[in-house]
């Protein structure tokens, strides 16, 4: 069972109560059903709303300190922190792979693709929508003809196509000679 420190009229004396946690006793459909809600809330926030809640953050999750005053947890702020790196690393080692296999190009479009659906799905106000999706389409357009397709060369290859001034859409029309360092077209 989950205890937390409550305050009393002295800070400094509080006493650690057993009570009982309702994050821990919630039904998965009861959450789903708050979330459209949560998340408007959390859109209508405004900065200092946001900076106000950080009291009760530290209430709710930290340990009352000699000084009377909460602070989260080494042990919460180090899992927090880890996971967030955790989460860096693995997406990093998966663009890695798939654009290894795929190439960058593919990689880069089907990301821009991924963003376009985020934003039909609904995830924005209607107002920045039209901001971003603009965006968005502008990125897309420039991925298309401003990155390289990179699948099944080298990166020797590539700093060779690069020092001879090939533009990233004929890369794939350019064979390499790593001898030579020369580029010829394909036949």
């Amino acid at each position: 069972m989950a205890t937390h420190m409550e305050d009393t009229k002295d800070p400094k004396s509080a006493q650690e109560l057993p009570a009982k946690d309702e994050e821990h006793y919630v039904a998965s459909e009861d959450v789903l059903k708050g979330a459209p809600q949560a998340t408007d809330d959390e859109h209508a926030m405004t900065l200092l709303e946001g900076l106000r809640l950080v009291a009760a953050v530290l209430k709710r999750y930290g340990k009352l300190q000699h000084m009377g005053e909460y602070e989260i947890p080494a042990s919460l702020q180090a899992g927090v922190s880890n996971g967030v790196s955790a989460g860096q690393i693995i997406g990093l080692l998966l663009n890695g792979i798939l654009a290894d296999w795929l190439g960058y190009r593919i990689v880069m479009l089907a990301r821009a693709w991924y963003n376009v659906g985020v934003l039909v799905y609904g995830q924005l106000d209607p107002k920045s929508g039209f901001f971003y999706g603009g965006a968005m389409a502008i990125g897309l357009v420039w991925a298309y003809f401003r990155l390289p397709e990179t699948k099944n060369r080298t990166f020797a290859e590539i700093n060779i196509l690069f020092e001879n001034n090939v533009a990233a859409r004929d890369f794939k029309k350019k064979k390499v000679n790593l001898n030579t360092q020369t580029v010829v077209d394909k036949e």
